[in-house]
């Protein structure tokens, strides 16, 4: 059975993307980068990540949203905003799905309730 590999982009500073970072790279199987802040444009698309994880607590939506724009569009991976504070996960992504009927729209619906089920 081959291992999936993945590049996860911890992008901010603070110390829970450190830790999260010490954690994930524990994992063969992922690659972890993480970037600090930078003032102005930032183009986080050529380290070509599987997912970008970011501190809630560091940016808001509208920060999470310009940095999905520094990449091309429709080729932003997910974007997770991790709050250690109230302890949630928020999962952004620009992917687009094929939605010309009824039963596309309940197979996309279908498809999110296995990722992300509700408990």
């Amino acid at each position: 059975m081959s291992v999936k590999h993945r590049t996860i982009l911890l992008y901010g500073d603070s110390v829970f993307i450190s830790g999260l970072g010490e954690t994930l790279s524990a994992h063969s199987d992922i690659d972890v980068v993480t970037i600090l802040p930078q003032p102005g444009p930032t183009t986080l698309a050529r380290f070509q990540p599987n997912a970008v994880l970011v501190d809630a607590a560091q940016f808001s939506p509208n920060q999470v949203e310009t940095l999905m724009n520094s990449f091309q569009p429709g080729k932003s991976p997910p974007f997770l905003s991790l709050d250690a504070t109230d302890m949630y996960l928020t999962v952004v992504t620009t992917r687009q799905y094929p939605a010309t009927s009824q039963d596309d729209l309940l197979q996309v619906l279908d498809m999110l309730s296995n990722c992300f089920p509700i408990t």
